[in-house]
């Protein structure tokens, strides 16, 4: 079992939403994946529970994605990080991001686990400021990004309710293309 924590210290970086699409993009290619919830917000249970979303299967092959809390004091997140195949820090480009994902790639260090993990920028705006400061941004976190970007979409919020078929095609090959890029660490 391959086992991917998606983690960032702050709440509001994205991280359950990109847990569920991760784990929808990889079911709909054909994998099986099981989403772990140790937010004790429970936001992703209840999105699979509520919207039916197959990300719950008992095959010990299944693909292990762990949505984290967002606290750095957390056990459950430390814990992920140890256990882990890959650490995915998700993180907006927006400077309201930019100390806690310093200080969550920190603690990815002081755990060993720098070799293992990278950075997924999230609500990225295409022709802003701060898209086009991604490179910086994440030298400034101090880990590498993934090429793949999930830009601010409404439909990604219809997806976490609705499941993959609420994605319009544009949005699912651009989740596609971050799944693929994470199953390829």
């Amino acid at each position: 079992m391959r086992k991917i924590t998606v983690c960032n210290g702050k709440g509001g970086s994205g991280k359950t939403t990109a847990t569920i699409l991760l784990g929808l993009a990889l079911v709909e290619a054909g994998h099986k994946a099981k989403v772990l919830d140790t937010d004790p917000q429970n936001t992703a249970s209840r999105w699979i529970t509520d919207g039916g979303l197959p990300l719950g299967s008992d095959d010990n092959s299944a693909t292990l994605l762990i949505d984290t809390p967002p606290r750095l004091d957390s056990p459950d997140l430390r814990e992920s990080i140890l256990e882990s195949d890959i650490v995915i820090v998700v993180s907006s480009p927006s400077p309201a991001d930019l100390f806690t994902s310093q200080d969550t790639a920190r603690l990815i260090g002081e755990l060993g686990a720098a070799d293992r993990a990278r950075l997924l920028f999230n609500q990225v705006q295409d022709g802003t400021i701060l898209s086009r400061g991604l490179e910086d941004t994440a030298k400034r976190i101090g880990l590498q990004p993934l090429n793949s970007v999930l830009t601010r979409r409404q439909c990604y919020q219809h997806a976490v309710l609705l499941g993959w078929n609420a994605l319009p095609p544009k949005a699912k090959e651009e989740v596609f293309k971050m799944a693929l890029e994470v199953a390829s660490l």
